[in-house]
């Protein structure tokens, strides 16, 4: 099954969550592919660091698998008397996009929403690294 794709494999045809099947018929035509191992030890202290770091933010960060987080910046823009409606928000989350590459070397998404589900629609939106905010 594939665990990750990035942008080029997903242009030629490979997702998230697709069959031996099709990654083998994918592969035939593709010599250009790289399949790795997955290191879960790995993918859970990356997800352990982001966690980590995302706790500057809101301290009940929640995660949801390996790869991926709610925040919730209410309490964090209100101590530091930010304006989330004057477009400080992405700003905001383009610093935690920012801390979260420089240290645990992770290029992430984000997306902004007054809950999370409109959050996950806007991150989806702009995936693979770019934000867009939806009211």
């Amino acid at each position: 099954m594939v665990l990750s794709a990035n942008e080029k494999a997903q242009i030629i045809g490979f997702r998230a969550g697709e069959s031996a099947y099709k990654i083998l018929q994918n592969l035939e035509n593709h010599d250009e592919i790289v399949v790795l191992k997955p290191d879960y030890a790995k993918y859970r202290g990356r997800n352990e660091l982001v966690a980590f770091l995302l706790r500057r933010w809101d301290a009940k960060a929640e995660s949801v698998g390996l790869d991926e987080f709610n925040i919730d910046v209410t309490d964090y823009s209100t101590r530091y008397q930010m304006d989330l409606q004057d477009g400080s928000h992405e700003n905001l989350g383009d610093e935690i996009k920012e801390e979260i590459l420089e240290k645990a070397c992770l290029s992430v998404t984000h997306g902004i929403g007054p809950n999370k589900l409109v959050a996950k629609i806007s991150n989806l939106l702009q995936q693979p690294c770019f934000a867009r905010t939806l009211d």
